[in-house]
């Protein structure tokens, strides 16, 4: 099934908000911050470093930015950008 002129114009304004967001959010806190980016993550309870995979950025309802990420040796998921760094 081929889209309207409205559903497509919808998709074309969620995909530029959606990319406005990240940027945003890679200014705030670092280009690691962006979908498809390699980043560490130091556990604060453990102390343990863990290498991960930026699945997605976003907005968490009060305001801070956070990122799905796929953790190696560690529980992944919802993990707020301060607590995530570049791998070099």
């Amino acid at each position: 099934m081929k889209p309207t002129d409205a559903q497509a114009a919808y998709v074309t304004e969620l995909a530029a908000q959606l990319l406005t967001a990240e940027t945003e959010i890679a200014a705030e806190h670092g280009e690691h911050m962006r979908p498809g980016r390699f980043v560490t993550r130091t556990d604060p309870e453990t102390g343990k470093t863990a290498v991960g995979f930026v699945q997605s950025v976003y907005r968490r309802e009060d305001g801070t930015a956070a990122a799905d990420v796929e953790l190696v040796g560690a529980p992944s998921g919802s993990v707020p950008a301060a607590e995530l760094g570049p791998t070099s």
